[in-house]
């Protein structure tokens, strides 16, 4: 067996998880009155479900193709011959993308943990400000992370000259393209008005406190914005 493919895919099996464990709720969502927030959908289970069972199966079976690459056509890729063989073995790429999985996943699991209960899904007043750890120095450091992970996962394991190209013809690649882009628009969209859902819950909760921390950090990257 190829031990750097093998490598390689448990290296891909791993990134798979860590971004599926960055994405799931570390705590159950209050209960009570709910807060206003426009992006609900988005992190509701009808959405958040079905998405961990599809990354956790694109992981799966992008794993399968680095250990056992198809050169002609068979059940598991019809269209061998459309696959980037780059996207299956250990080059810089590949290796940026893992890289940007680890670390965006890791910010986004140290912001679970330092916001602690504080951490739901579902907008509401939290019992104290954190403004300790890493929310120190930026405000939204889980959003930060969360598109990272989103951004770094899909360039190495939602391509069109990925997986996809097992089974799509040039018409349906073209369409899947924008299919990848819509979806990653309507995640910055919803993750937008949550940041401003979620900051005039925080300003009505906790006023001054909260205008004096939101004026001396920044938003999403230290120092930058």
């Amino acid at each position: 067996m190829d031990v750097p493919a093998l490598l390689l895919a448990i290296a891909i099996l791993l990134a798979t998880c860590l971004s599926c464990f960055s994405n799931i709720p570390p705590n159950p969502n209050p209960t009570g009155p709910k807060a206003k927030d426009r992006a609900s959908i988005v992190t509701s289970g009808l959405v958040l479900y079905p998405w961990l069972a599809t990354a956790t199966s694109v992981g799966v079976y992008h794993s399968y193709l680095v250990v056992f690459p198809p050169t002609t056509s068979t059940v598991f890729c019809p269209q061998p011959e459309r696959l980037n063989r780059s996207l299956f073995t250990w080059n810089l790429y590949t290796i940026l993308c893992l890289v940007c999985i680890l670390i965006f996943a890791s910010l986004r699991l140290f912001s679970f943990a330092n916001l602690g209960p504080n951490f739901t899904y579902r907008i509401a007043p939290p019992k104290k400000l954190i403004t300790t750890g890493m929310y120190h120095y930026v405000q939204h450091p889980s959003y930060t992370a969360v598109i990272g992970v989103l951004v770094a996962h899909g360039s190495l394991l939602y391509r069109p000259d990925g997986i996809a190209a097992c089974w799509l013809g040039n018409v349906w690649a073209e369409r899947y393209i924008w299919m990848i882009l819509g979806g990653g628009l309507i995640v910055v969209v919803g993750v937008l008005f949550r940041i401003q859902d979620e900051e005039q819950m925080l300003r009505e909760s906790f006023g001054k406190e909260w205008e004096a921390w939101h004026a001396r950090t920044a938003r999403f990257i230290p120092g930058v914005f």
